[in-house]
């Protein structure tokens, strides 16, 4: 046998062994793909826009992955993914993260920079987004220094007519949109008791911008309004110090859809657990539990839910008894977050602990022999129905309701107060 032949009987041998190393080689060793959602992009407006979600098996990449457009003049990608079309036509977005990759196609269907600017629908919910209309700003019931909008962009005719009507006009300078003082105070040109809120030459610049180069449009009476707000993902369990970034989308009233992520606002209910910045980018800060990301839009409300288990999810609770459908959504959230609930108290603490809860007070001596002596087994279910049929209960969560809704006798009317107290 020659030198050559042997080395070809030996080269093929290698080439069969790692063969079968690959379909032999266990799944934790083999690379996940890249996910990238949606595959595909449909934008028809010079307005439209679209953030792209890119995960692999280890959790959301998006912030972290790169992105090329293989042309720049039909669309480009922004900071996380966010694409922008340029003009008509069709082109691919290439993703890599590490040594992988994914492509997205896009189709740009319509560029009209002309489309009219729609005041309720794309300059109120810059207002919001910046806090222009929120109640520590001009949204307050007396505005700041002669301006006010309404709370959260409720009424957008009121704000409308106070940008464009009000104060003479000065707010509005048609000739020469860029010294409006709309725009001159949010670029912090001019001194402003909010600072500077926006960019001269970003997007939500050259929105403004461009309402004022159109003349000034009221919105459109017949212009579709947001019926629900979309976010996906709606939840994820992540781990401390990773990042999950979030997709946006407004359905309106004739079914189309619009990408928001990037005109909407955010808010965490937990910061210490997560918290998500303008770009709807949302990061774990440390701390273990379910933090609720708030997502508000045209005075339409979405949540992602953010849960970093105290420890490892549990996929059972077996010393846990469930009795209704609350214990079922209890044990799952329990499981979700790692936590093995406490031993079940003893009938003298259950009674302190509920009569507090749902009354505001201690039991009485009474109260407490005649349930420690109660040797029934539904005892306990019939102690909570008792409690909330009696009068205790309707002034407690009165009182406590009433503290919510800021009922108050400050105002002056003693009468509606009272009143108001007694209905709830």
């Amino acid at each position: 046998m020659t030198e050559a032949v042997r080395r070809s009987i030996f080269s093929r041998l290698l080439q069969t062994l790692v063969g079968l190393a690959v379909i032999w080689l266990p799944t934790w060793l083999v690379a996940a793909p890249l996910v990238v959602q949606p595959a595909k992009v449909e934008l028809a407006d010079a307005l439209a826009r679209r953030q792209l979600l890119v995960s692999t098996d280890q959790g959301d990449v998006t912030a972290a992955a790169a992105y090329t457009s293989s042309d720049p003049n039909i669309v480009t990608v922004a900071e996380h993914g966010y694409l922008i079309p340029q003009s008509v036509g069709r082109a691919q977005v290439v993703v890599r993260h590490g040594d992988q990759s994914a492509t997205v196609d896009v189709n740009v269907s319509a560029f009209d920079v002309t489309r009219q600017v729609d005041f309720a629908n794309d300059v109120v919910p810059l207002m919001s987004r910046y806090g222009c209309n929120a109640g520590g700003c001009h949204g307050k019931a007396m505005g700041q220094n002669g301006f006010k909008l309404s709370l959260l962009g409720f009424d957008p005719e009121f704000d409308y007519e106070a940008i464009v009507l009000k104060a003479k006009g000065r707010r509005i300078f048609p000739a020469a949109p860029e010294r409006s003082l709309l725009l001159t105070k949010a670029v912090g040109d001019v001194p402003h008791g909010g600072g500077r809120r926006i960019e001269p030459g970003s997007e939500p610049y050259e929105v403004i911008r461009r309402w004022i180069v159109q003349g000034l449009p009221a919105s459109s009476p017949d212009a579709p309004r947001v019926s629900r707000l979309i976010v996906e993902p709606d939840a994820r369990l992540l781990k401390v110090n990773q990042t999950q970034q979030l997709s946006v989308q407004a359905e309106y009233s004739d079914g189309t859809r619009r990408d928001v992520t990037r005109s909407a606002e955010y808010g965490s209910n937990l910061d210490l657990v997560a918290s998500a910045d303008h770009q709807g980018l949302v990061k774990t800060t440390g701390g273990t539990g379910d933090a609720a990301i708030m997502v508000r839009y045209l005075g339409r409300v979405a949540v992602f839910r953010a849960i970093v288990p105290h420890g490892e999810p549990l996929k059972e609770l077996p010393q846990f008894v469930r009795h209704n459908y609350i214990d079922e959504l209890v044990a799952k959230k329990w499981m979700q977050l790692g936590v093995q609930p406490s031993p079940q108290a003893d009938d003298a603490t259950f009674l302190r602990r509920a009569t507090i809860d749902v009354c505001g007070r201690l039991p009485t001596v009474d109260e407490t022999r005649a349930y420690l002596s109660d040797k029934s087994a539904d005892k306990r279910e019939r102690l909570v129905n008792r409690l909330l049929e009696s009068p205790d209960y309707a002034s407690y969560f009165a009182l406590r309701w009433s503290s919510i809704l800021r009922n108050s006798r400050l105002a002056g009317a003693d009468d509606a107060s009272y009143a108001f107290h007694q209905w709830i």
